[in-house]
C-alpha cells in the first residue's frame, strides 16, 4: 500500500492536483450476510466475498494518503459515496444525463 499511495502522490503532484476526495466505505463489511429474505431479488454473497470484505484494512489507505498528502499541501476529504455515479462531474448536481 506505501507503493500504490506514493505513485498516486506522485501522480497528484504531476498534475498540480490540490484537493483530494477520498470514498468513505465506512459500513461495507455489515452487509455480507449469505442470508436473504425470499421477497429479494438480491443474489446471496458467497463465503469468499464474505471472508475479503470482513478482512478489509478500513483506514489504513485514507490514513497513508492523509500524512503523504498532507506533506505536499495537498488536501484529503471523505465523502459519502451515494449517489456519486449520478452527479454530473462538471455541473454537480445529480442530473437525467442530459447537460454538459
Amino acid at each position: 500500500m506505501h507503493k500504490t499511495t506514493k505513485q498516486f502522490v506522485n501522480w497528484a503532484l504531476a498534475q498540480d492536483i490540490k484537493h483530494v476526495t477520498f470514498g468513505d466505505v465506512e459500513g461495507v463489511q455489515r452487509n455480507t450476510s449469505a442470508r436473504k429474505k425470499k421477497s429479494s431479488k438480491k443474489q446471496p454473497r458467497s463465503r469468499k466475498h464474505n471472508r475479503r470484505m470482513s478482512q478489509w484494512t478500513f483506514g489504513r489507505m485514507y490514513a497513508y494518503l492523509a500524512y503523504k498528502l498532507a506533506a505536499h499541501g495537498i488536501k484529503l476529504s471523505k465523502q459519502d459515496e451515494r449517489f456519486t455515479s449520478q452527479t454530473c462531474p462538471v455541473c454537480g448536481p445529480r442530473t437525467d444525463g442530459s447537460c454538459c
